[in-house]
């Protein structure tokens, strides 16, 4: 068992927190993207939902995660199964808990699974499972309480609260899902992390990587400012009904100045990743002589804390041109 000082913060406190920033009737919500076209010679792009609603779109930016449909548009291949599944929750503890103070995150090790957790509020724990990937995984995932039953059949020999806190969780918070990844080599990563034409990726929809960083929502947001200050820079009208291909040229320069910008701060979280979740969950005799006498005891907290050193820099606000969020 290892601990590391974090701060987590509940996906949807941060999500309502960034929705009240924004005017109302700026986000339209519930609706699920089907299909994306564009005819050739035209600027605009039509959006397809789910609902058979259309939109026609100056800019597009797919951030609809890992299993995009924006992504497959674009050219890039379908994110690839590492092998492993994460199992989540989140437990509520009305009488509180003794590692809100700590504001510790914990990992236990054990045979071919891994589990951890870390307080969000005085009464709630995030907790997660990695393990192989199962043939029954499937069907588990189905059903809460099955999946509840495998997360504690998962842990039955670990140490601490961990059980405890499977049992807390409601059953709308469990899940189960597969642990993607898309590698990007870097003489490929311009080409294609660009986009197509005046549509683009950030987030998962570009670069899922592995968890085991814990930087995946923050590398997206770190692409959200980096790709927002890029197009403010381009000072653009984009109320302007006439919208053409000067415009849309405009924009692609855009999208490749932000793939640019991101492109070794991406490759280097998604390989550090991919490093930090093969050894933690490595089965081989060599990997786990590697884990128990080097990484845990003399690597991985100076390794973590490194990937999440990172200023991303400022977010200039048009309403406000001398001031700027600080991300």
């Amino acid at each position: 068992m290892y601990c590391l000082e974090s701060r987590c913060v509940e996906r949807s406190v941060l999500l309502e927190t960034l929705a009240k920033a924004l005017p109302d009737g700026s986000i339209r919500f519930n609706s699920k993207l089907v299909s994306i076209n564009k005819e050739a010679g035209s600027p605009f792009t039509t959006l397809e939902l789910a609902d058979r609603t259309f939109i026609t779109a100056k800019i597009v930016i797919g951030c609809d995660g890992v299993n995009s449909v924006v992504a497959p548009w674009i050219g890039l291949e379908a994110a690839k199964p590492s092998g492993r599944v994460a199992i989540r929750g989140m437990a509520t503890l009305t009488e509180g808990h003794r590692y809100t103070v700590e504001k510790k995150m914990v990992q236990i090790v054990g045979k071919e699974v891994r589990a951890g957790f870390i307080p969000c509020t005085d009464q709630k724990v995030y907790w997660f499972i990695t393990r192989k990937s199962q043939p029954q995984d499937a069907d588990v995932s189905r059903d809460p309480e099955i999946l509840r039953c495998a997360a504690l059949e998962a842990v039955r020999d670990f140490p601490g609260p961990i059980g405890e806190f499977i049992k807390s969780s409601p059953a709308d918070t469990l899940s189960l899902a597969d642990i993607k990844v898309r590698w990007f080599w870097p003489w490929e990563w311009d080409s294609k992390a660009k986009g197509r034409g005046s549509v683009t990726l950030l987030g998962d929809a570009l670069h899922p990587m592995m968890p085991d960083l814990g930087q995946g929502a923050s590398s997206a947001m770190e692409d959200a400012v980096v790709l927002a200050r890029c197009l403010s820079h381009l000072n653009l009208n984009f109320e302007n009904i006439n919208w053409r291909e000067k415009q849309e040229r405009r924009i692609e320069e855009c999208f490749r100045e932000y793939a640019a910008a991101r492109k070794w701060r991406v490759l280097g979280i998604s390989g550090g990743a991919f490093v930090a979740g093969n050894v933690m969950d490595g089965y081989s005799s060599f990997l786990r002589f590697l884990r128990e006498w080097a990484w845990l005891p003399f690597i991985s907290m100076s390794y973590i804390t490194y990937f999440a050193a990172s200023d991303c820099g400022n977010l200039p606000l048009q309403s406000t041109p001398t001031h700027a969020h600080q991300i």
